[in-house]
């Protein structure tokens, strides 16, 4: 897509220098401009979104293994048309 350069070294053959294009920086631009739109339109503190950021990569880290220990149970629940209860987390 044309954003990134890629250069021989003239010091040494088996390095390659990469740069960002034009067009590469201007996309580094916009993309450091999505941090700031989204600390504004959430209306939240930075420490507010400081700690809903940490909540949700502790909540990331635990769903694989949780979903994964969880699933078989839930699906005999379901073949054998068990009745729902909430779940329950230990």
């Amino acid at each position: 897509q044309g954003l990134l350069l890629r250069q021989r070294s003239a010091a040494d053959d088996r390095s390659v220098l990469i740069t960002l294009t034009p067009k590469g920086l201007a996309l580094q631009q916009q993309a450091h401009a999505v941090h700031e739109q989204v600390a504004c339109s959430t209306q939240c503190s930075a420490a507010q979104r400081k700690a809903m950021t940490a909540q949700l990569q502790t909540l990331r880290t635990a769903l694989p293994g949780r979903v994964a220990r969880e699933a078989p149970k839930r699906s005999r629940q379901l073949d054998s048309k068990a009745p729902q209860r909430a779940a329950r987390c230990d």
